[in-house]
Order: C-alpha cells, then structure tokens, then sequence
C-alpha cells in the first residue's frame, strides 16, 4: 500500500526549508527534528499534554506534536536553537541559573512559554507564570524555580530595552547635529549679522551725498 507524500516548504527561524516525499500524516515534531535536524524540540508525550515540543508558530506557543507539519506551509515558526545558539538570550540565561539542575528535557519547551508570555506582559505576576506554564510537565523542579527565572529574564529584558532605546535616541540627536552642522558652518549664515538690529522707528542712516529717492526732501 503506497502512503500519500507531499512536497512543502517551512520557515523555520527565518530561514526557508523544503521538506520533500513527506507522509501527509508526519506531523511538525517529526519533520522538525528528524528531517531538519531541529533537535531542541523534544518529543514529550507525542499528545500535547507535556510541553515539551513547544515552538512559536506566528509568534504563538504551538505543540508541534499536534500541527500537521504540511499545516505550518506559510507560517513563521521558532524553535529553541534561535533563542540559544551561538549567543543564550535572557531566558536562555535564567533558565540555566535557576533550572539547570534539573534534567532539562522541559526546559526548552518552558523556554519558548516564557518567551511568549514576556511578549505580551513584560512584568508577569506569579499567578501569571504559572497559568502561562501549567500545559509544561517538569519532574525535577517545583514552580518558584521557573518564577525566579522569569523574574530575572523580565529584568534583564527590560535593561536591555532601555539601553537600546537610550542608543536610539543618542542615535537621532547625531543624525541630526550632522545635517545642522553644514547650515552653522555656511558662508552666508556665518557673514550674517543678526545681533545688530536698528532701533524701533530709527531709519537707515544716509552716506554722504546721497539723496532720498522718495521725493521728500531731507
């Protein structure tokens, strides 16, 4: 009995990957891991119950055991390679201090989680992070780990925001003092004498010799 394939092609962390000869029925987990090498997605439970597949399919958290991988054509997905190779990110970086000494199968599922959940709130409350990950199962760590992590992720994306925008802004103001500077050092402006204002009802005085030309006699 031949299985009907089909050709697609994912974009997977900005980056655009045919899959070929693939089992209509393969679903994203699979193709991600086994045809495209995206091992950092794991396969859990293969039932969406555990998380640990999480990826962000158009900037949502997604259980890429539960999307069939020709479904995700045309969609923006992220996986956790993006968010830790070369350089960790923040909650990279917090999940390894406050996490790491858990087995952490779970933890790049979480991570994804937690991304998305600092996208729309940057300073998420307890009660927020744990609703946020109660579809992650995690064996090894109790929930004021994961809170901690977040924590710290909330305050250093938020520095890393203020920075960027602190540069933006010196950004503008050189911008700026760069298209004045040819106008302060123009001939014309720098021969002008602006300082020297006559009188209020004073007319301009007359060299010698010269005669009014409006007819009216000094």
């Amino acid at each position: 009995m031949a299985w009907a394939t089909a050709g697609f092609e994912l974009t997977v962390n900005g980056v655009a990957q045919p899959v070929s000869d693939a089992w209509i029925g393969e679903n994203l987990l699979f193709v991600l891991r086994e045809r495209l090498g995206f091992t950092a997605v794991k396969d859990g439970c293969g039932e969406g119950e555990c998380g640990a597949c999480t990826v962000l399919m158009d900037g949502q958290p997604t259980a890429a055991c539960l999307v069939p991988a020709a479904a995700a054509a045309g969609r923006a997905i992220e996986t956790p390679e993006l968010h830790a190779v070369p350089q960790p990110d923040s909650v990279a970086c917090a999940l390894a201090a406050h996490a790491g000494a858990g087995c952490g199968f779970c933890l790049p599922g979480i991570g994804m989680e937690l991304r998305a959940l600092l996208t729309r709130n940057a300073k998420p409350s307890p009660a927020a992070i744990r609703e946020a990950l109660s579809g992650h199962r995690c064996r090894c760590l109790p929930p004021e780990r994961f809170i901690a992590a977040t924590d710290q992720a909330a305050t250093a994306l938020a520095r890393e925001q203020a920075r960027a925008q602190a540069q933006a802004e010196a950004l503008t103001q050189a911008e700026l003092d760069a298209q004045a500077q040819p106008m302060r050092e123009s001939p014309v402006l720098k021969s002008a004498n602006y300082g020297r204002v006559p009188a209020q009802g004073k007319g301009r005085a007359h060299p010698a010799g010269e005669h009014e030309q409006s007819g009216v006699r000094a």
